[in-house]
C-alpha cells in the first residue's frame, strides 16, 4: 500500500516525504490491499505569515496562527501482473478537519491508474493517469482562506532496446492544475510535453544519454495590466545530458541538464541558460542511505503575478534502519528563489528569498500490518521583501493499518 507520512494538506514548507516516502508500507505483489490511516498534525503557522503582519490585515484578519488537524484516510492499492504486463494502482479518500480554521476542511483524494506494458523484451513502456484533489500550499499564498487544488495527470512512454548497450526512449505528459480561489486561479495551468532520447547502456546498470524535451505551458486566465492581456504562458526547449552511473553496487550519481531555451507570451520574460539537477547516492551499508541533490531550474511563480523564479537548492537526506521495525530519517534542504516579474522586466531579480527546512522522521513498524509515523519539521524563509519572511515548526503523527 501507499502511505503518505504528512497530510495531504500542503501548509508547512519542510512537511516533505523524504526517503523512506510513499512505499512506507509495501503491498505484496499481485494483490489488492486496502488500509485506513489516522493523522494529526500541528503547525505553528499555519499560513506562514511573518510574524510582524498586524491582525486586520486584508487577507489576514484572524490573529490566531497556530493550528491542528485531524485526518482520516482509507484506501486501496492494485498491484498484479498478467504474463509480461503489470497493472498497478491506487484509490485514496481523505477527510481533513481543523480545529481553529474549520473553513479550510475538505474532503481529498489520490487516484493512481498505471499499467507496465511489455511486447517483448527488446520493447516496453508506460501508460497511465493520476487525479488528486487537496489544499493548496500557503507557501507563496497567505491569506487565511480554503484554496482547493485540484491536479490530474497523464502520461505514456516507450523504450526500445536497438542493441544490447543502445536504447531509444520516447516519452509524452500532460499535466493540469485547478485552484479553487477566484484569486488564485491565475495559476490554473495545463502543460504538455514530448520527448525522445537515447541512451548508451554500460556494463554496470548505468547509462549515458541526451534528451531532447518540448514543453508548452498554456495559462487560460489572465491578468489586466494597461489594458494589455498577460500570463504566464510559454514553451520551453530543453537539450540534456542525462546520467545514471553506479560506481559500485553502493554508489549512484544521476544527472539530467544542459541547454533551456525558454520562451513566454511577453518577451520581456524569455531566459535562456543552464538548468539541471545533481543527485548523488550512497549506501555504506544495507541500513544506512545517504542522498544528496544539488539543482539550478526555471520555475512560473505561483504567487498570483506573471512572471517565472530561477530556483537553486542543495538538500541532503538520510535513512538509517535502526532495527528491521525502526527507520529514522532526516533532510536539510536550502533553495533560493530569484523571481523575474513582467512589470519589472527580466533584466535584474525584483525579489529574492532563501528558505531552510529541516525535517525529521522516525517510523516504527511493530507489526507487518501496522506502522506509526512521527515527524517534526522546522521552516524559516528570509526575503528581501518583508512581508514574504516567515518562520514555522510543525509535527504529526500517523498510524496505518492494512488488512
Amino acid at each position: 500500500m501507499v502511505l503518505r507520512i504528512a497530510p495531504r494538506f500542503s501548509y508547512p514548507v519542510g512537511m516533505a516525504v523524504l526517503i523512506l516516502s510513499q512505499s512506507a508500507l509495501s503491498a505484496p505483489d499481485d494483490a489488492l490491499q486496502p488500509y485506513v490511516s489516522a493523522t494529526y498534525t500541528y503547525y505553528s503557522n499555519l499560513f506562514l505569515i511573518p510574524s510582524d503582519t498586524p491582525p486586520g490585515t486584508p487577507g489576514v484578519l484572524d490573529p490566531v496562527r497556530k493550528d491542528s488537524s485531524e485526518q482520516v484516510e482509507a484506501g486501496l492499492e492494485f498491484n498484479n501482473t498478467y504474463g509480461l504486463q503489470n497493472f498497478t494502482g491506487y484509490a485514496k479518500v481523505n477527510q481533513t478537519d481543523f480545529q481553529h480554521f474549520t473553513q479550510l476542511d475538505y474532503f481529498g483524494r489520490d487516484l493512481l491508474a498505471n499499467w507496465n506494458w511489455n511486447v517483448s523484451s527488446v520493447l516496453q513502456g508506460t501508460l497511465g493517469a493520476s487525479d488528486t484533489r487537496s489544499l493548496g500550499p500557503f507557501t507563496d499564498f497567505h491569506l487565511q482562506e480554503r484554496n482547493l487544488l485540484d491536479e490530474s495527470k497523464e502520461f505514456a512512454t516507450a523504450d526500445l532496446l536497438i542493441s544490447p548497450h543502445w536504447l531509444l526512449h520516447t516519452g509524452l505528459n500532460r499535466d493540469e492544475s485547478d485552484f479553487e480561489l477566484p484569486v488564485q486561479q491565475i495559476n490554473d495551468n495545463a502543460s504538455n510535453y514530448k520527448e525522445i532520447g537515447v541512451d548508451y547502456l554500460g556494463s554496470n546498470n548505468g547509462s549515458i544519454g541526451f534528451v531532447y524535451r518540448h514543453l508548452v505551458g498554456n495559462y487560460p486566465n489572465y491578468q489586466l495590466f494597461d489594458g494589455e492581456r498577460v500570463t504566464n504562458s510559454y514553451s520551453q526547449d530543453e537539450y540534456k545530458l542525462k546520467v545514471d552511473w553506479h560506481f559500485t553496487g553502493k554508489t549512484e550519481l544521476t544527472f539530467l541538464g544542459g541547454y533551456v531555451q525558454r520562451e513566454s507570451d511577453l518577451s520581456s520574460l524569455n531566459v535562456y541558460g543552464l538548468n539541471g539537477r545533481l543527485v548523488y547516492l550512497w549506501m555504506p551499508t544495507d541500513k544506512l542511505k545517504f542522498n544528496l541533490t544539488g539543482w539550478h531550474e526555471y520555475s512560473p511563480i505561483q504567487t498570483g503575478e506573471v512572471g517565472y523564479s530561477i530556483n537553486t537548492g542543495i538538500s541532503t537526506e538520510t535513512s538509517w534502519d535502526v532495527t528491521s521495525k525502526i527507520n529514522l530519517a532526516a533532510r536539510l534542504k536550502y533553495e533560493k528563489r530569484d523571481f523575474y516579474d513582467f512589470i519589472y522586466g527580466a533584466v535584474t531579480p525584483y525579489y529574492d528569498d532563501a528558505t531552510n527546512n529541516a525535517t525529521v522522521i522516525a517510523k516504527y513498524e511493530p507489526r507487518q500490518f501496522l506502522q506509526f509515523i512521527l515527524m517534526i519539521t522546522h521552516d524559516l524563509r528570509s526575503a528581501n521583501i518583508p512581508e514574504e519572511g516567515f518562520v514555522g515548526n510543525g509535527a504529526s503523527l500517523s498510524a496505518s493499518l492494512k488488512f
